[in-house]
């Protein structure tokens, strides 16, 4: 399984890259992966089989969250000056880091309070709220 979530997500990768020209495009290519990822999640929670699940993990390890790392790191490059471009890098992978800690053991509160479906679901919220975070941020100039 992981091998093949490396192989789409290189694939993945490959298709973004030759078509990401402009933070517009890296926008809508970041909104995209996020909404294949939250499919993947939710294909993922309600998966009657192994079949389905596992192209929900594909969906998400594969597609979502590779494209999402790699254009958020494009589009923080493309909005920030040559000046403070490592200072911004370096602040979006702690805010990454601190992110993943912080609402995995939400999450993980969710799911041992709860279920893992609706561990799921709060997970495939977080990854929506990015996407629509994302989408929103069109209108915000850089200073």
């Amino acid at each position: 399984m992981s091998l093949a979530a490396f192989a789409l997500g290189a694939v993945a990768l490959w298709v973004v890259e030759r078509r990401l020209h402009g933070l517009r495009v890296a926008r809508a290519a970041y909104v995209s992966a996020c909404g294949l990822a939250v499919g993947g999640v939710l294909l993922l929670s309600a998966a009657p089989g192994v079949p389905l699940a596992s192209l929900g993990v594909l969906l998400m390890e594969g597609i979502g969250w590779p494209v999402t790392r790699a254009v958020g790191a494009i589009w923080a490059n493309g909005r920030a000056t040559r000046e403070v471009r490592a200072t911004v890098q370096s602040f979006l992978a702690q805010m990454e880091y601190a992110g993943e800690m912080v609402c995995g053991l939400a999450i993980a509160g969710l799911a041992g309070s709860s279920s893992l479906e609706a561990a799921l679901l709060g997970a495939a919220g977080l990854v929506a709220l990015a996407g629509l975070l994302a989408l929103r941020s069109l209108g915000v100039r850089r200073a």
